[in-house]
């Protein structure tokens, strides 16, 4: 399903760049990423500025003005600018970020008639560029959760994540691919959202997985550290698992 944003009062209107949500870029704070972007047109100049202080509708109007030369370079840097400024925004709410990363692998549209770079256009046909750059902040975000986190921290809420069978399945797929650790297993559970993944039919009867355990996945350090007196081994097969039957059943 194509996720389309344009108006602020619409479903996703939180991508668009003229949602309130402040930024701080260059030592700089900027009311919103439309803010930011607008300025760049002008860096170095007191029309940045101008537009840092304005209203958005103002802001917009001062950074379309072209009575003032742009940035000679322009051109050549104003996607990167564009993709600054969004990963900024993302990076520093939490909610606007979870909003994004539940979108999953879905394609994102500007849908707005008149603009064919940034946005669809009116058939369709823009570049849609702002979408696309949500699309790589999306997987930035996500492989950027995976690096930084700690999995022994959640060893202890592996049994309250099994409940979910998607996260199941994508422990399935991993577990394929070669032994993994528990402190793996915690930290796959817990990066895991349930709505990444489309998949309508899970196939617990017919496969089983077994969670092989290193010896080395803990040192004495760390068991001592967290409390975990032994590394015991989570799932031996989906059977092993308290699971409603009509989860075994899904169609």
């Amino acid at each position: 399903m194509t996720i389309y944003f344009y108006h602020l009062d619409e479903d996703f209107g939180c991508f668009s760049n003229l949602f309130p949500s402040e930024v701080s870029i260059d030592g700089k704070r900027w009311p919103t990423t439309e803010h930011y972007f607008q300025a760049q047109k002008f860096a170095g100049t007191a029309r940045e500025e101008e537009i840092r202080q304005a209203p958005i509708k103002e802001a917009i109007c001062l950074g379309r003005d072209r009575t003032l030369p742009l940035r000679p370079d322009w051109e050549q840097v104003k996607d990167e600018v564009m993709r600054r400024a969004v990963l900024c925004k993302f990076e520093t709410h939490t909610q606007l970020r979870e909003i994004l990363l539940a979108t999953g692998e879905e394609e994102i549209v500007e849908n707005t008639k008149h603009d064919y770079y940034w946005g669809c256009g009116q058939d369709g046909s823009g570049k849609n560029m702002l979408g696309q750059i949500l699309g790589e902040v999306r997987a930035i975000l996500r492989n950027n959760r995976i690096l930084c986190y700690d999995p022994y921290i959640s060893i202890t809420k592996v049994a309250k994540a099994l409940t979910s069978p998607k996260r199941l399945y994508i422990i399935h797929l991993l577990l394929k691919k070669g032994e993994m650790s528990v402190a793996e297993l915690a930290m796959a559970l817990s990066l895991t959202e349930p709505t990444v993944f489309s998949h309508t039919k899970i196939l617990l009867d017919a496969d089983i997985i077994t969670v092989i355990q290193r010896k080395n996945s803990l040192g004495i350090g760390k068991m001592n550290y967290y409390r975990i007196k032994e590394v015991p081994v989570m799932i031996q097969t989906f059977a092993d698992l308290d699971l409603p039957s009509s989860i075994h059943n899904e169609g």
